[in-house]
């Protein structure tokens, strides 16, 4: 067949695609139709020469020719779709890929001994799919045989011309890769323009750093010489309701320009309003694009940020912040003669001398100031030591050489914030709301290990009519844990066990919990035991990081059942949640009354309390390591004291689901759990007349109640 038509890439139709001139579909039809036309050429032809076009030896685009049944070949589709693929991607990945097509046939070439074979070594990878779809790409099949051309079918086809490949033929040959000359150079116009507006911008740069705040916690340690964490002493942060982008905005304004924004973010610049700070006629300055000001930023005052809002914060170091920003605490700190370093013993007085004046609010401050230097020497002092005894903890092999009495175990437990049921994460209706859900009490136990990523957490869950969430609670969760890992061995004691805790009372700090340790040591399970509280405001802890991980899908999803919930809370590998139910919890409580005697009076304001097997009974304690220590014997005289200690405790009594929840739950949350998700039994057994009869009586009564008091005139009822 001869050659009626020449066929130049330049006009091939995927220039349409790159432009935008038609769509994916279109684009695809056209390429087609072109690939059909190219096979029917005679001979592949050579553009090489200019307007000069010469006939090759070459055939390889038959292969595209239609089948013996007229059909058109799967070859052609696939190129097709290739050829739509690669004209897609970005100037960068197509040059790669022509880069690396030229090396390859150039390595093709070598390796053949057929001269008919020679030139075919461009190997276009292809696309396998259905012939009669126009779906985007599918991944390659290792089934399908690459589709090979040479250098003038894969131009023609791809519609590549001769600069770009004779430029992607030398970078092959020098083994290197594009760079446009003009990449990471400014233009003479952006130099003069940044040259112009650099003086406003420092200026706009130096009234912010005025507007700076310090954290509360931060400013305490300032204020009190007990040093700064790493990268505080650099770092500036601006007030949380500023943003980069109301900066910028802000920058434009003084420049005489006011910016609007699009919904995509895009700015529309028009010229500012005259008002009396800018009146009629005064010259508006250059402004800067959006992304040079996040550069600017970025290149020249990079600690300066922009303070993410906190949660949870220490009350006493906000109290003394407070007092800083707004009663101006500078003036007894202004002098830099003062040292507020613990050894100075002498650091009343100097604050005094300082102040000019010994007023009573002057003396407030000072007694501030030194109740916040003892509030964050305790806090860093209790954060060293459980940071040291973890560290020793996690230095230790998965299978340990030493003996069990060298061994130093470290955990720490904490509360989560509660959970609920049902929890409606992803759809929750807006009565909802107003309904009282089923609470989820979690206790979590954190081992650490080398690695902080890999702590992990023990997750006990129950729910509010099981078990409560105090200090028997947690005496029954801990005493669980040590058994279930095989840490409570009376012939094999342990040589240390830390344990770290917040500073919650109700919970952690109680006479339960302190005798629990002593009964540890007593019973010979450890050699020695430290308990250690965090001091309040300054808590966080392993369990809280795996808490947050716990919950990401949690937040998420919408949960009807225990099933469902556990299956969520056991999403992350570095958590194993576990259901306990009531048969989990003892009163431990009753059983310590029998062994040792209350600890009254001293458990409060301690932080560090110690145990020994030595003395098994007594309790050493300090207000932060570091400080003096006491000891106190607790032990009670009991004449069948080996029996007492390997009793078991009675169960507790569990609390029980209040008649008016159950109500609530079965009346008001079920109508919006589907009925293929009910699986708990207070959504699949009706409470009965009786409850929903005595629920009535007790609304009825407590209205009653408020409206006799309000007739009463009570102070405080509601009218």
């Amino acid at each position: 067949m001869a050659d009626t038509v020449m066929m130049s890439p330049g006009d091939n139709p995927l220039k349409n695609l790159k432009n935008g001139t038609k769509t994916e579909s279109e684009v695809f039809a056209d390429t087609m139709e072109w690939c059909r036309q190219a096979s029917q050429l005679e001979h592949c032809q050579n553009f090489s020469g200019g307007r000069k076009v010469v006939d090759t030896d070459c055939t390889c685009l038959h292969a595209l020719r239609p089948q013996g049944d007229g059909q058109d070949s799967t070859t052609l589709h696939m190129v097709t779709r290739w050829a739509c693929y690669f004209a897609s991607l970005d100037s960068t990945m197509r040059s790669s890929l022509e880069i690396e097509w030229i090396k390859h046939a150039n390595f093709w070439a070598k390796e053949q001994s057929d001269k008919s074979m020679k030139s075919t070594g461009y190997l276009l990878q292809v696309i396998a799919t259905d012939p009669n779809s126009d779906e985007a790409p599918l991944v390659n099949e290792a089934s399908v045989e690459p589709f090979r051309a040479c250098k003038h079918g894969v131009m023609l086809i791809l519609g590549i011309g001769k600069k770009r490949w004779g430029a992607s033929a030398k970078h092959a040959l020098a083994n290197t890769f594009p760079v446009h000359g003009l990449k990471g150079k400014t233009s003479n116009f952006n130099a003069g323009k940044k040259a112009r507006l650099d003086s406003p911008l420092r200026d706009f740069f130096a009234k912010l750093h005025e507007e700076a705040e310090v954290p509360a916690t931060r400013l305490v340690r300032e204020l009190t010489g007990t040093g700064l964490r790493a990268g505080e002493e650099e770092r500036t942060e601006l007030p949380t309701h500023m943003t980069k982008r109301g900066l910028y905005t802000k920058f434009c304004w003084e420049q005489g320009w006011k910016l609007v924004a699009d919904a995509k973010g895009k700015y529309t610049a028009k010229p500012r309003p005259p008002d009396t700070a800018f009146p009629e006629g005064s010259e508006r300055k250059e402004r800067m694009a959006w992304s040079t000001f996040l550069n600017y930023w970025k290149e020249n005052y990079p600690n300066l940020k922009i303070r993410a809002k906190s949660e949870d914060i220490c009350s006493e170091c906000h109290v003394v912040a407070i007092r800083y920003k707004y009663k101006s605490f500078r003036e007894l700190t202004s002098d830099a003669s003062i040292s507020f370093s613990p050894e100075n013993a002498e650091l009343l007085d100097l604050i005094r001398a300082n102040a000019g004046a010994d007023t009573d609010d002057d003396t407030d401050d000072i007694e501030l100031l030194k109740v916040a230097l003892e509030h964050v020497v305790a806090a860093a002092a209790q954060r060293s030591l459980h940071k040291r005894k973890n560290d020793i903890a996690a230095a230790i092999p998965p299978v340990p050489a030493l003996p069990r009495k060298e061994q130093s175990l470290s955990l720490t437990g904490d509360f989560c914030m509660n959970g609920c049921m049902p929890n409606g994460g992803a759809d929750q209706p807006g009565d909802s709301y107003y309904f009282s859900p089923l609470i989820v009490p979690i206790f979590g136990i954190a081992r650490p290990s080398c690695d902080a990523d890999n702590d992990h957490l023990h997750a006990y869950v129950y729910y509010e009519h099981e078990a409560k969430k105090g200090g028997n609670n947690v005496c029954s969760l801990m005493w669980k844990y040590l058994t279930d890992h095989g840490y409570l061995d009376e012939n094999d004691p342990i040589g240390e066990l830390n344990w770290t805790f917040d500073n919650c009372p109700g919970q952690n700090k109680n006479r339960m919990v302190i005798r629990f340790f002593m009964y540890l040591v007593e019973r010979g399970f450890f050699l020695r035991v430290n308990l250690i509280f965090l001091v309040k405001g300054h808590t966080k802890n392993i369990c809280d990081r795996a808490f947050n991980l716990m919950k990401l899908d949690y937040h998420n999803k919408n949960i009807y059942s225990t099933d469902e919930l556990m299956e969520v809370l056991n999403t992350h590998d570095q958590v194993t949640a576990i259901k306990v139910d009531g048969s989990n919890f003892h009163d431990w409580d009753t059983l310590f009354d029998e062994l040792y005697n209350r600890p009254v009076g001293f458990t409060e304001k301690p932080h560090l309390f110690s145990f020994s097997h030595d003395e098994p009974c007594s309790v050493s304690y300090s207000l932060y390591d570091g400080q003096d220590v006491t000891t106190k014997d607790l032990r009670k005289r009991a004449l069948d004291r080996d029996e007492i200690l390997r009793r078991t405790p009675t169960l507790l009594v569990p609390p029980g689901m209040k008649d008016i929840k159950r109500m609530e739950l079965w009346t008001k949350w079920r109508p919006l759990v589907p009925v293929e998700r009910r699986k708990d039994f207070w959504f699949l057994v009706d409470p009965g007349l009786q409850m929903k009869q005595a629920v009535l009586r007790q609304r009825a009564e407590r209205l009653a109640t408020r409206q006799n008091a309000s007739a009463s005139g009570v102070p405080g009822a509601p009218t």
